[in-house]
């Protein structure tokens, strides 16, 4: 890869968290990790941020006798206390630093604040499968990603709690052969 001047080689991998903030003041943990501009070494006026909150209130699966299925029961408004939660700290820090919110060199006064990054379970370790991600029934599937986690990891990015048993399990179904 071509290299420029104040650029890092670790353009294409993107960046490590610089910091994490955990609050658990409010009703709800809510955590923001930043990290830098991806690849640059210098001061570029932006730091990214991805805040995680952990509102296990805000949806549930029931089954709909009407239906005659299994429904997500999501209030309207359910990410709401999440996203208050997050926006606060987001407001707190950039207060404590004289900076603002947004992305204002593009118009943006704030940012998205709904989505789903890291989703988890689905085929969960031990359940759908064996304790080393293989397909219970099988031969030769396995699962070895997030879907093998069975809930959240917190407020906390998933991919060391998804890497380490992803390398326990492929190092014990390349030992047994199969």
């Amino acid at each position: 890869m071509a290299q420029f001047p104040g650029t890092s080689q670790g353009l294409a991998r993107g960046s490590p968290s610089a910091s994490t903030i955990l609050d658990r003041s409010g009703d709800i943990p809510a955590r923001m990790e930043s990290w830098y501009t991806l690849g640059l070494q210098v001061n570029a006026g932006i730091l990214g941020s991805l805040g995680m909150a952990m509102d296990p209130a805000r949806a549930r699966f029931v089954y709909s006798a009407a239906k005659d299925r299994v429904i997500l029961d999501w209030p309207k408004d359910g990410n709401k206390a999440a996203e208050d939660a997050l926006r606060a700290m987001q407001d707190r820090v950039a207060a404590a630093n004289g900076v603002g919110t947004g992305v204002p060199v593009l118009g943006v006064p704030d940012v998205g604040t709904s989505f789903t990054a890291h989703p988890l379970g689905g085929a969960v370790i031990g359940e759908a499968t064996d304790s080393y991600g293989r397909v219970k029934g099988h031969p030769g599937l396995y699962v070895m990603d997030g879907a093998a986690i069975p809930g959240s990891t917190g407020t906390a990015n998933p991919s060391l709690t998804i890497t380490a048993p992803a390398e326990r399990n492929i190092a014990k179904v390349i030992a047994d052969g199969r």
